[in-house]
């Protein structure tokens, strides 16, 4: 079967392997690419998932909560995903070096399906933390302490502690006498 392959897709392939295999397979990277007639693919951008690590959520919903897909797309075929229990392939946007057109997978490989992602919402623009806003031109910078405002606070000081020490040797002449 061809599958067209647009750069915002992802292409869902099960292989018919056993789990360690599949992990053997994508390690030693040949396998993979022989598979997958075409241009070269960017293993980086292929990812294994073992449907059996998916328990609660099953691969219908991590093609939608973790990879971004299209609800009404997957929910089309859930039940066909969640009843994979195979190890699967999932080829990510951009996996070959170049575009193609149409993509053969071979075996181990079957077609499980082809999914439009969801363009993110940025309705709301960039989100921005107020630390990387520069201070309006109308604000002056914060005044640094006078110096001469330090030491007339260490001036203050010293008069007090001379005149308890003032006071406590009266207080001691007094007693003495």
């Amino acid at each position: 079967m061809a599958l067209p392959r647009p750069h915002d897709h992802l292409h869902v392939l099960r292989i018919d392997l056993s789990p360690a295999d599949a992990r053997e397979m994508l390690a030693e990277r040949d396998p993979v690419r022989a598979s997958l007639t075409g241009p070269e693919v960017d293993l980086d951008r292929v990812e294994l998932v073992d449907p059996a690590d998916l328990a609660g959520i099953g691969l219908s919903g991590y093609l939608i909560e973790g990879q971004g897909a299209d609800p009404e797309a997957v929910r089309a075929e859930a039940a066909t995903l969640d009843a994979v229990r195979d190890p699967v392939l999932i080829l990510l946007p951009h996996a070959f070096a170049e575009p193609v057109e149409t993509l053969y997978p071979k075996a181990p490989l079957s077609n499980l399906g082809r999914f439009p992602l969801v363009a993110p919402n940025t309705s709301e623009g960039p989100l921005r933390p107020p630390s990387a806003d520069a201070p309006a031109a109308d604000t002056p910078p914060p005044r640094a302490e006078d110096p001469a405002s330090s030491r007339r606070a260490g001036g203050y000081v010293a008069m007090v502690a001379l005149a308890v020490a003032l006071f406590v040797a009266f207080v001691v002449w007094l007693v003495a006498a």
